[in-house]
């Protein structure tokens, strides 16, 4: 796998417009969430898309929160001289 590199404006925007396309794509469904994290520098973005016609908002929540979670665990451990494998970095 490659370096990933800082992404650019236009780059973050795309993603915004992407999870609206899949918004879209699912509007026949029972739209439950959406959430997109862009961080500085190379650090993986962090979506999520929910449709459900029961939504669960606590698990929306701790879906979010745990993703959170492992990016901050990936920059700390990096930041650290760790590996920094995982979603964030290569």
């Amino acid at each position: 796998m490659g370096e990933r590199t800082e992404m650019n404006g236009t780059e973050a925007a795309a993603l915004f417009r992407q999870i609206a396309d899949r918004i879209e794509r699912n509007a026949e469904d029972e739209f439950s969430g959406a959430f997109l994290i862009v961080p500085p520098g190379d650090c993986e973005p962090i979506d999520g898309l929910s449709v459900s016609s029961k939504p669960n908002i606590p698990a929306f929540f701790s879906n979010l929160r745990g993703q959170v979670e492992i990016a901050i665990a990936e920059v700390t451990d990096a930041a650290a001289g760790g590996s920094g494998r995982g979603r964030g970095f290569r």
